[in-house]
């Protein structure tokens, strides 16, 4: 998953340099949700270790943090194939005085916090690259 992570973020600056020689609005914004869908599991790992989180609620918290709406059939995949990978578990919390029905939460698991750490690390040595050229 980390080396599929760094082709992506490879390709990702590759083409935003493009992007932003060209100035071209549409292709900025596009090239956002490129980033953005790619660094998915990260950003569900961000957001799952610091407390429970349901798919909802995620999607939610990508639009208001990043501007990007990503829909159900793009969030709750990610989710099930994260699952599956053991970096994040779920479990149903029944329903509560401020909640009408039960949903399913996510938490990062040890696997998870493990990958989370490589990837920061990752995004933090690109992020030096991008401000050094930039």
């Amino acid at each position: 998953m980390l080396n599929s992570l760094n082709g992506i973020l490879i390709y990702a600056i590759q083409h935003s340099f493009r992007c932003i020689k060209t100035c071209e609005v549409k292709k900025l914004k596009e090239f956002k949700q490129t980033v953005i869908k790619a660094l998915l599991p990260h950003i569900i790992l961000v957001e799952t270790s610091s407390q429970p989180i349901h798919g909802y609620a995620l999607i939610k918290r990508i639009r208001q943090k990043h501007g990007i709406y990503l829909g159900p059939s793009t969030m709750y995949p990610a989710l099930n194939d994260m699952e599956k990978l053991g970096l994040i578990q779920s479990q149903w919390i029944v329903p509560t005085p401020g909640s009408d029905r039960p949903r399913k939460v996510y938490t990062i698991t040890n696997k998870g916090r493990l990958l989370l750490g490589q990837t920061t690390t990752v995004l933090a040595f690109v992020n030096k690259m991008i401000e050094v050229k930039a």
